[in-house]
């Protein structure tokens, strides 16, 4: 499993390696759709590497090799990252997307699958 792990890890950490090259304008300057993409690549790759590591976690606790642990986040910067994709396919039909959160006080856990050390 560690094998398969580091094969399916690989490829998106060269997608985000490669994102934060391009945003670092290093080769260029980028204009400010060739940017939206390059944070649109960034996220996605993320994103995946998320989703990548949740399985990989899952099926250690479905062998016995991990436990559940909770963890506390932050409710309004966890609503962005999933309101975000759609902001971006929104611009690109040149439609406009508005939400509001109201303010929510106090910590949110999550149970989240892990390798607890």
């Amino acid at each position: 499993m560690a094998m398969l792990s580091n094969e399916m890890r690989t490829p998106f950490i060269n997608l985000l390696g490669l994102a934060e090259l391009l945003s670092s304008q290093t080769f260029g300057d980028l204009n400010a759709k060739q940017s939206s993409y390059v944070e649109s690549i960034a996220s996605s790759a993320q994103r995946m590497m998320t989703l990548l590591t949740d399985v990989i976690d899952l099926n250690s606790l479905e062998w016995g090799q991990g436990e559940l642990a909770l963890d506390t986040f932050e409710l309004h910067a966890f609503l962005v990252s999933l309101i975000n994709p759609f902001e971006t396919v929104a611009r690109k039909k040149t439609s406009h997307l508005h939400w509001t959160v109201r303010q929510i006080s106090g910590g949110w856990q999550q149970t989240r699958a892990g390798l607890v050390e």
